[in-house]
């Protein structure tokens, strides 16, 4: 019901409503799966929370493209920075002389 707000930047879920989020997610995974895929399951969670303190995922998903355009789905775009001006011959008249 959130998600056209949240990826349209308009509300934003929070902490709290991602960590009900996904424990929803979690319990739902958890009661569709046998005990091998829960172990399975647990095990890659470990894995990837143990590579998360070595690991920058920010920095992998910035370099993978399909986890890049994903991740960048409902974003506005971010408007380029304008152009410094550079100095002319009149500015540096200007500038007080060093001291």
């Amino acid at each position: 019901a959130l998600l056209p707000e949240d990826l349209g930047e308009r509300a934003m879920l929070g902490d709290a409503g991602a960590n009900a989020l996904g424990a929803a997610l979690g319990v739902a995974l958890a009661a569709r799966s046998s005990r091998t895929g829960l172990a399975l399951k647990a095990a890659l969670l470990v894995g990837l929370t143990a590579a998360s303190e070595k690991v920058s995922f920010t920095k992998v998903i910035a370099a993978n493209r399909a986890l890049n355009t994903v991740d960048l789905l409902g974003r506005r775009p971010v408007p380029a920075p304008a152009p410094t001006p550079e100095p002319t011959a009149t500015d540096a008249e200007d500038a007080p002389a060093p001291a």
